[in-house]
């Protein structure tokens, strides 16, 4: 086998690159490479050059994604060995429909995809990871994960999205970030173990906001990291980012959508935003923001998140910073399958905000029967209020103490 890191084939070639459409110019390139990477009277290149030629070698390419400006050259290079019947293995992130030429030689290329991993298997590498004692956190945070999950992934005509669009932890990346931040906590709780007051509170940190911060911070800096002209600036450049997302997510949320037009965005972004947009677009294209999927013809592509936690979470963040203006009314915003997770992440992270929120629509609030703003959350199920009522002004804090239909 020989594995070729498709990275280090763009590193090691000129911007050019050869002709595509010329097999032979294609091919010298790739013995340049050869030369380059093993030395021209090494054993090994010599080795490689009669295994070629022997048909007795598999080619691993890894990471086609990272192909870039050089699209085009590699996948002719696969071609060519796939004609000559060559053994070729390739591996990549999901590419958008239609921007593979390799998508063409369905009788000679089978295509492949990995699953997520069950609920057992993420437990078994929980367990390896936590430990015993990690373990039972791990088990009542994925259980909370997975009802907000279910809720969350509702969509417009009201049904759940289900299987990998929900399970976001079945990601073996986002799974290994979970578990990196019940350990972060886990050493927390244990230096702050002083007395019980001390260790509750810290378990109390332990939010699905939380992890979702965390993890969007991680994917970030992975995306920005790439690009070697702004490491001087990567907080910057994160920052730019999580704005851009916060604004995406807010206009899908207010419009109830789970998707956005690529040509839409633009318009929502202030001028100085729009050279961060055209990084981050390219970073989605290629695969490297695992947090956004690209789908859709050229000149007609959408753009949505991973699942819809991650929508909930940059439009409770995008609300945080900017204001609630455009929101619905309360009763919308406790009663609503589709704002429930929004409310809960905004109540966890920004209790502050979530207060001023309630407030400002309890003004122009007109209960239609009995029931006030509590009894009518009560009957939803909305936690958030009553846990931050204290954080609400007195009047408000009074109607606990109201009757409502049926006696409640």
């Amino acid at each position: 086998p020989l594995l070729l890191p498709v990275a280090d084939l763009v590193k090691r070639t000129d911007s050019e690159g050869p002709d595509p459409t010329d097999p032979e110019a294609v091919q010298d390139w790739f013995d340049k490479y050869l030369r380059l990477t093993y030395g021209e009277d090494s054993l090994r290149y010599g080795m490689i050059c009669q295994a070629i030629k022997m048909s007795r070698i598999v080619f691993l390419f890894e990471g086609l994604e990272d192909a870039e400006k050089l699209t085009k050259v590699v996948e002719s290079l696969i071609k060519v060995f796939v004609k000559s019947r060559a053994l070729v293995v390739v591996t990549s992130r999901p590419l958008l429909s239609g921007k593979s030429s390799l998508e063409a030689l369905t009788d000679s290329i089978h295509t492949m995809r990995l699953e997520n991993l069950s609920d057992e298997q993420k437990r078994m590498v929980a367990h390896a990871r936590l430990g015993m004692e990690g373990i039972d956190a791990y088990d009542k945070l994925f259980v909370r994960l997975r009802a907000s999950q279910g809720v969350g992934g509702q969509g417009d005509d009201g049904t759940t999205d289900s299987g990998e669009d929900s399970d976001v932890f079945g990601n073996p990346m986002m799974l290994s970030m979970l578990l990196c931040y019940l350990q972060t906590m886990a050493k927390k709780n244990a230096e702050k173990k002083t007395t019980e007051d001390e260790e509750k509170e810290g378990q109390e940190e332990t939010t699905l906001t939380a992890v979702y911060r965390v993890a969007v911070d991680v994917m970030l800096q992975r995306v920005q990291s790439r690009q070697q002209a702004d490491r001087h600036n990567m907080q910057d450049k994160v920052d730019q980012c999580k704005y851009i997302l916060q604004k995406m997510a807010i206009a899908m949320q207010k419009d109830r959508r789970t998707e956005i037009r690529v040509s839409e965005v633009q318009s929502l972004l202030p001028k100085e935003m729009h050279a961060g947009w055209e990084a981050l677009k390219s970073a989605v294209s290629a695969g490297h923001a695992m947090f956004l999927r690209m789908s859709g013809d050229a000149g007609k592509e959408e753009l949505r998140f991973l699942v819809k936690g991650f929508q909930n979470f940059f439009a409770a963040s995008g609300v945080a910073h900017y204001g609630f203006e455009g929101l619905p009314d309360l009763r919308v915003l406790l009663t609503d399958s589709w704002w429930q997770q929004v409310l809960e992440m905004l109540g966890e992270a920004w209790p502050g905000t979530y207060a001023e929120l309630v407030q400002s629509r309890l003004q122009n609030f007109r209960a239609t029967s009995k029931d006030t703003f509590l009894h009518i959350a009560a009957r939803a199920g909305h936690r958030p209020i009553f846990q931050l009522l204290h954080l609400l002004a007195e009047p408000h804090r009074q109607a606990l103490n109201t009757p409502g239909e049926d006696d409640m």
